[in-house]
């Protein structure tokens, strides 16, 4: 499943070189602390559409997200969905 989020990444913008030295285990995967906890809440809803064999689900509802990005002037923003719902790949 990793390779395959692996290769994946690429089409996200993920380097190509490092993807493909990841699934030849030359490069190690890594996930910084600020986004680990994101990171584990989407991995986690990915593996339950597996088990539950749905490609797609509608999206999880929230009233607000807390956005930090410490490459931004404002590290830390308060954001409301669009349409009432997140859409978690254009975050």
């Amino acid at each position: 499943m990793k390779d395959g989020r692996a290769l994946y990444s690429i089409s996200q913008g993920a380097d190509e070189q490092w993807a493909q030295n990841y699934v030849k285990k030359e490069s190690p995967w890594a996930v910084l602390s600020p986004v680990a906890n994101i990171v584990g809440i989407l991995a986690s809803f990915e593996a339950f559409k597996l088990i539950v064999r749905r490609s797609s689900l509608p999206p999880i509802l929230s009233p607000q997200l807390i956005r930090i990005d410490l490459a931004h002037n404002e590290m830390v923003t308060v954001m409301n969905p669009q349409n009432g719902a997140w859409n978690y790949s254009e975050l």
